[in-house]
């Protein structure tokens, strides 16, 4: 019935039956969880439901847990015939306690379905349930600059997130097509950098990488301040991402000195693939960077902040005299260092101010501070290589976790080159190899990725994320492994989700076999990978 699949569950016997004149019960420390609780209730029962410090029919409450083994994520859910007991090791895990308790409900108790339901009152088996994850980190990033979302848009997708336990987003703010973070020291950035022009298809490219009609967008301060509010209250943390030393288009376009060809003027890049540009490696460039992480931070209150470091070409600064130079005068072996050390400069900045960097594997062969979280999207070889020298991995591999990727070899939208079905989702396991034995304190988590080329909608977007989404969740939640157990879970899950209006694929009969490899079978005209 759960998805993810718990640690433990216990069918009891007998029902409890939820009604609108049920009462919630919970002290200081559980008032979050029961105010959240609560609002999925009114949907489901039709009528305000009360919070009580005193007596209630459901008790929320924090309080030691003994299989939580100190983890703040463990909970436990009681249901018996005479009321509900949600109880959390902390404040995350009872919020975890309530998305569970909601799918106890029927599928129909869904805010679409509610309202044919005129006794506003339903039944909740008798179970006890005992959970707790295994990784610290169940991420999902939504890229936002090449395709921008608007605000109502990710609070959606928290919403979902936060029903299938994953606790964090990372936000691509940045990249060649666009800027999509108000920084008040330069506001060209989202002046200019937060529109792209028109761009109609080249004939002559066969991978018909043109981003189409104009579009623009980009997130305020109060906007940012109501995404991570929302995710706060779902036991989310958001992770801003921005991206250099390339990657960068979009910044070049709003202020040409950040370039190696300061006079030269390009736009918003209306194009998708790798880009040679990079910003130069001088001390104002730098500054310029510190400065935008200062803004950064005042935002985002997440430990972490992702400087992106991945995909960079070394083909201006190895053209660039001043680039030249400036690799010699730092001591380094040539230009190909200049992203590693921008890379650890800009991680020491966030050090000093209490938080940790986050970089793509391309930034394991630089320099790294040893606090540096290394995200691996090229497969388990590069994590391994880098927890071996003591550094924190965040498993992200191309061929089991990029949900941009077909989802079968015919019938399907416009998407990235490649297949990546449900099976082969579900197939990924963090738990292999020495992320299971010498490596393990080392795997801080894992995440899936939903880059926006071929994504212009939030329907699209949720069509491409679901139910991979709830595959990876599972893994990542790491108590599932069954496949045929996952699929006989599904169906009452998909009517819930139909139930909050997700527009998700619907599984075929090609996602019902068996999973054999577990690796997409991806291919790429240029590299035998997708660009990132």
């Amino acid at each position: 019935m759960l998805l993810p699949r718990p640690l433990s569950e216990e069918r009891l016997p007998g029902r409890f039956t939820l009604t609108s004149r049920m009462v919630l019960h919970a002290d200081s420390a559980a008032l979050p969880a029961a105010t959240l609780l609560a609002g999925y209730l009114e949907n489901a029962l039709g009528a305000v439901t009360r919070t009580s410090t005193v007596e209630g029919s459901i008790r929320l409450r924090v309080a030691d847990l003994p299989h939580a083994r100190g983890n703040a994520e463990a909970y436990r859910i009681h249901v018996s015939e005479r009321g509900i007991e949600l109880t959390g090791q902390a404040r995350e895990g009872l919020l975890h306690a309530v998305q569970t308790f909601r799918q106890l409900l029927p599928p129909t108790a869904a805010p679409t379905f509610a309202p044919s339901n005129p006794h506003h009152a339903w039944d909740v088996p008798c179970v006890m349930v005992l959970d707790a994850p295994r990784l610290r980190w169940r991420g999902l990033m939504l890229d936002v600059a090449r395709h921008f979302t608007p605000v109502a848009g990710v609070l959606r997708l928290l919403d979902l997130m936060a029903l299938h336990r994953l606790n964090v987003m990372q936000l691509h703010l940045t990249d060649d097509q666009g800027w999509r973070l108000e920084i008040a020291k330069y506001p060209r950035l989202t002046e200019i950098g937060g529109r792209r022009k028109a761009a109609p298809a080249d004939p002559a490219d066969p991978s018909c990488r043109a981003t189409g009609p104009a579009h623009e967008g980009w997130y305020t301060r109060s906007d940012i301040h109501t995404i991570i509010t929302h995710a706060a209250r779902r036991g989310i943390t958001v992770v801003p991402e921005i991206e250099q030393p390339g990657h960068v288009q979009a910044a070049l376009a709003a202020y040409p000195g950040l370039g190696n060809n300061p006079r030269e003027r390009v736009g918003v890049w209306d194009r998708w693939g790798i880009n040679d540009r990079t910003v130069n490696a001088e001390h104002g460039t730098l500054g310029f960077f510190t400065d935008v992480l200062d803004e950064v931070m005042d935002m985002f209150p997440s430990a972490y902040v992702h400087l992106g470091g991945d995909e960079c070409s070394t083909q201006e600064w190895d053209s660039s005299p001043a680039a030249v130079a400036r690799a010699k005068e730092l001591g380094l072996a040539g230009t190909g260092a200049l992203s590693g050390w921008m890379m650890r400069c800009l991680a020491d900045h966030l050090s000093g101010r209490g938080r940790r960097a986050v970089g793509w594997d391309e930034v394991a062969d630089g320099p790294l501070r040893q606090n540096t979280v290394v995200m691996s999207w090229h497969g388990a070889e590069v994590a391994e290589s880098a927890a071996e020298r003591g550094f924190d991995v965040v498993l992200a591999p191309w061929r089991q976790t990029y949900f941009d990727l077909h989802q079968s070899a015919e019938g399907e939208p416009r998407a990235q080159k490649g297949v990546l079905t449900l099976a082969d989702s579900y197939a990924f396991d963090p738990f292999t190899g020495r992320f299971d034995a010498d490596l393990s304190q080392r795997l801080l988590g894992v995440q899936c990725q939903l880059w926006t080329e071929y994504i212009a909608s939030l329907d699209h977007l949720e069509y491409m994320a679901f139910p991979r989404v709830c595959a990876f969740a599972e893994r990542a939640w790491g108590h599932g492994g069954d496949y045929s157990g996952f699929l006989a879970r599904l169906p009452s899950h998909l009517r819930r989700l139909d139930g909050l209006g997700v527009r998700y694929r619907r599984p075929t009969a090609e996602d019902m076999v068996p999973v054999h490899s577990g690796e997409a079978a991806v291919t790429d005209p240029v590299d035998g990978r997708p660009s990132r």
